[in-house]
């Protein structure tokens, strides 16, 4: 089986060997109820492959969270075909296809770049809406980065690369699809995105990508917020937190998105920066036994570094309940339902992690600070 961690590079497999019955993936790596998705709209007469994330992680042996497909049936052919499926999205237009157990199989149709349909391009080149449906090769073209280019013919068990996908995973590059420039503008989130992939697969980001994430890291607050939080909170998710940070750092993203914790770090020098990173090189060792810590203590693990003496901080201000509670809805089955004081718990976790003094060398890591009742304000 793959790993979850990025393994070395991948097998140089050709179409030929898939067609010769040599799969270039393993078929019991593959996700039995993305495959029945793939396989039912093949039926329906649709094209369809597993594409994106689950291709490249599988290439590069490591086990995929999700299983993505993508196919030319339009959001609502594929809502017929399914009857266990609804759909979902405005920018972005899709199906979601449900199974036991809580899985969902997400199901987006072939689309093209808005942009290509330009013979100008205009000077605002951010991509509000993305409906504009196209065929498998403008698919692959639209999307970030080779990588996620690229998709799997499940029958033929052969890989479908139309952007060089394959050979960046070989060389273990990060690189955009077409001009870096071009695609940064068009959605500046993808520089979170790059830096993500490259600290959890082990990759390096190619010299032009990596020139346009720092030309263009100011226009990250152009994005969506909760576009943005999402994509930090998958950074500190991913089991790669330290080097991500480390690249946030590089790139200037961290001065972005977070000014108070990268001047803090500037002026306080390597000695500060180095503690930060062992405290993240803590929560990456949870998140890769399959602990992950709530939104609240994540956050706080980012917000370490900012110095936690001087002026009182207000406490942060707990969740009002109303005086006569309703009933709490009955948990799906098979689910516990969440304890009452959980938000507390989250909470008062973070505010623990601001107030507490600097620990004295040698440093404690985030976990130990977090449960220390003896650092408690």
């Amino acid at each position: 089986m793959p790993s979850d961690t990025a393994a070395g590079p991948p097998e140089q497999a050709t179409s030929a060997e898939g067609q010769k019955g040599r799969p270039e993936i393993r078929e019991e790596w593959l996700d039995s109820d993305a495959v029945k998705v793939v396989r039912r709209l093949k039926k329906a007469d649709f094209t369809a492959y597993l594409v994106g994330g689950c291709v490249r992680d599988l290439l590069l042996g490591m086990h995929p969270k999700d299983f993505d497909v993508a196919t030319s049936a339009h959001p609502n052919q594929v809502k017929a075909t399914f009857r266990n499926s609804r759909l979902i999205g405005r920018r972005f237009r899709l199906a979601h296809v449900y199974y036991k157990g809580g899985k969902v199989i997400e199901v987006s149709t072939f689309r093209a770049n808005p942009l290509d349909e330009l013979t100008d391009l205009p000077q605002d080149l951010l991509i509000r809406h993305d409906n504009v449906f196209g065929d498998e090769e403008e698919d692959a073209r639209r999307r970030d980065f080779t990588i996620n280019g690229l998709f799997y013919e499940v029958d033929e068990g052969r890989v479908v690369d139309h952007v060089g996908g394959k050979a960046d995973l070989r060389a273990r590059l990060v690189r955009t699809i077409g001009d870096p420039d071009v695609r940064m503008r068009e959605d500046p989130v993808r520089i979170l995105r790059a830096i993500r992939f490259a600290a959890k697969c082990g990759l390096s980001v190619e010299a032009r990508t990596y020139a346009a994430m720092k030309t263009h890291v100011a226009e990250i607050p152009r994005c969506a917020p909760p576009r943005v939080l999402e994509e930090v909170l998958k950074l500190l998710r991913s089991g790669a937190s330290r080097r991500s940070f480390e690249l946030l750092r590089d790139v200037g993203a961290l001065r972005v998105l977070l000014p108070p914790v990268a001047e803090h770090l500037e002026r306080s020098g390597p000695e500060a920066a180095e503690r930060h990173l062992r405290a993240l090189d803590a929560l990456d060792a949870h998140v890769r036994v399959g602990e992950i810590p709530s939104d609240a203590v994540l956050l706080a693990a980012l917000l370490a570094p900012l110095p936690r003496s001087g002026a009182p901080r207000g406490p942060i201000p707990k969740a009002q309940r109303p005086k006569e509670e309703p009933e709490p809805a009955e948990a799906p089955e098979g689910e516990a339902p969440p304890p009452d004081d959980e938000l507390d718990r989250d909470l008062e976790e973070m505010q623990q992690a601001i107030d507490e003094p600097e620990p004295e060398p040698p440093p404690a890591t985030a976990a130990e600070v977090a449960a220390d009742p003896a650092h408690a304000p």
